[in-house]
């Protein structure tokens, strides 16, 4: 044949008449896609029975003993999850804790961690993640997504305390 097609190979159209199958097969259905938002948090975490509060700023925030996770919204463009960790330590150690926390930005993906400096001399650990939802997300990616930040923030927690300990730890050694 000169037009390039074999006989008995089906002919995929790509039209837009066309999309409910694909070489003969149905496509399967698509998942709706959402635009999250901050009810959509504290629907989540009251299923889950999580305590939250909401701050002045109408910000949802799950509070622990060592962090607070705040599930922030800019303008329907972007979902982050900030960790503010409770742990104050000594400006004396800021060049252990930046070494810390380079190691854990070059291992893992997120939450992506950085320190401040507050004006009373001590400095405090921030972790944080985002997610475009401008053009929206299934429900599905979004709550796994959500429940994978939180996790991976609660990890780092405990990430932090042992590698500073056991780094402490080898130094009183070598001593």
């Amino acid at each position: 044949m000169e037009d390039g097609s074999s006989e008995g190979s089906p002919v995929v159209s790509m039209g837009p008449s066309s999309n409910s199958e694909i070489g003969g097969q149905p496509m399967p259905e698509q998942p709706e896609v959402i635009i999250p938002d901050q009810a959509l948090i504290r629907d989540l975490l009251e299923e889950n029975e999580i305590d939250y509060v909401v701050d002045e700023d109408g910000d949802v925030c799950m509070a622990r003993k060592d962090f607070r996770i705040y599930y922030l919204f800019q303008d329907d463009e972007l979902y982050t999850i900030r960790t503010f960790y409770n742990r104050p330590y000594p400006i004396e150690r800021k060049a252990e804790l930046l070494m810390a926390v380079d190691e854990w930005n070059r291992d893992t993906l997120w939450p992506k961690v950085y320190t401040r400096t507050l004006d009373d001399g001590t400095v405090r650990v921030v972790g944080e993640a985002a997610l475009i939802i401008s053009v929206g997300v299934t429900y599905d990616h979004f709550v796994g997504t959500t429940a994978n930040w939180v996790q991976a923030s609660m990890d780092f927690d405990e990430w932090l305390v042992q590698r500073l300990n056991m780094q402490a730890s080898a130094e009183n050694d070598e001593e």
